[in-house]
């Protein structure tokens, strides 16, 4: 574990905004607004540099697999693969490991867990508008809608474990890419309505006594909420590059459609039940590297819809006291949202779980009922 001065630096935010706002009646207004941030240093899960401490640089991989794999010395004697490329002499006395192992910065160790590291960097761009009515006729609603942008190089992880795949050693810079939580649309709707039921409404507006307390007073209060999928992260098997770089991840060649535009049975029991496209990706080779960004923004998870609804009745009894009934449901729809869908691709359908999810990650409808008594 190591502690690196320069991961004492504080993350630096910039933020812009600009926003027209106009009221279109007594009880009615809009608000139309551009914001904007640009976040550097900021600390995010990666425990190593790149080639700053663990890993090594891309360009040993023009050694080859073979050089890299083997060690200075061979049943005691020294290794001719390793003489024949230059490397006679190990790191230090003693030296057991490979020739990649003895290229890292730090060859006696395995492994340095940094902390902290600041290298994240952030911008966002989000159009935001909204409407609002106060209550008038027994109607109060606020309808917004963001469309936003949000791109990073794996900063959203924050302090957690783990941080951004790490591809190529060299350049770090090349995780720059839409982040793990860009939404581009979010469209919410919350509204209460008075029913209008009761003395003085449309509805029994002569009643009186018992039947006015049994039938007025209700109100319908909702929450809605529909917005885009996240983007995913597609990789696939780092075994013997991660043995000669020590990098963290690789990523493949993207090469087609990443969505299947088919599906139909999450748990793929049917032949269009992959919500990924197997083709859309191919092999970028043993010793190279991927095209694939690290969050691809043309291949995106399930789409987020939810309805919560209650509805609710006061009675009152003197100033003071009342009785409230009161009932909630949430996603009332029933509405499934499925967890994210296995990422991991390999070739000639090495990986028969990718694309497909086998679990629900919302909860189902529920429904709460209760009374409660005011005094």
């Amino acid at each position: 574990m190591g502690v690196d001065p320069k991961t004492y630096t504080m993350p630096r935010y910039q933020n812009w905004s600009i926003s027209f706002q106009r009221r279109l009646s007594e009880n009615m207004a809009i608000d139309i607004a551009y914001v904007g941030n640009h976040g550097t240093r900021l600390i995010d899960g990666r425990s190593s540099a790149g080639v700053y401490d663990n890993m090594n640089a891309g360009s040993v991989l023009a050694l080859g697999a073979n050089v890299l794999g083997n060690g200075f010395f061979a049943n005691g004697v020294p290794n001719a693969i390793a003489t024949g490329a230059g490397f006679t002499t190990p790191p230090y006395p003693g030296f057991t490991g490979t020739v990649a192992q003895s290229l890292r910065m730090w060859p006696q160790y395995r492994q340095i867990n940094w902390r902290y590291f600041p290298l994240g960097n952030s911008h966002y761009n989000a159009l935001q508008a909204s409407f609002d009515r106060r209550m008038s006729h027994g109607l109060q609603l606020r309808v917004a809608y963001t469309y936003s942008r949000l791109m990073n190089n794996g900063s959203e992880t924050g302090l957690g474990a783990g941080g951004p795949p790490v591809q190529n050693p060299s350049d770090i810079h090349s995780l720059y890419s839409v982040s793990s939580d860009d939404v581009p649309h979010i469209f919410t709707f919350g509204w209460i309505y008075q029913l209008p039921f009761g003395k003085g409404k449309w509805v029994g507006g002569n009643s009186s006594g018992a039947l006015d307390k049994f039938i007025g007073n209700w109100q319908i209060s909702a929450t809605q909420t529909y917005q885009s999928g996240r983007p995913l992260s597609i990789t696939t098997d780092n075994g013997v590059l991660g043995g000669l770089l020590f990098n963290y991840a690789k990523f493949p060649n993207k090469v087609g459609s990443g969505l299947t535009g088919t599906f139909s049975d999450p748990n793929g029991s049917k032949t269009t039940g992959a919500y990924l496209n197997q083709t859309g990706w191919a092999d970028p080779g043993t010793l190279a590297f991927g095209n694939a960004p690290r969050e691809d923004a043309s291949v995106r998870g399930f789409k987020y819809y939810n309805e919560d609804f209650s509805i609710f009745k006061d009675t009152h009894f003197g100033e003071s006291r009342y009785v409230r009934v009161q009932a909630d449901a949430g996603n009332v729809f029933n509405r499934v949202y499925f967890c994210p869908v296995d990422q991991f691709w390999l070739p000639n359908n090495g990986n028969g779980n990718f694309g497909r999810t086998s679990s629900q990650c919302n909860i189902p409808r529920r429904v709460q009922v209760a009374l409660q008594v005011f005094f």
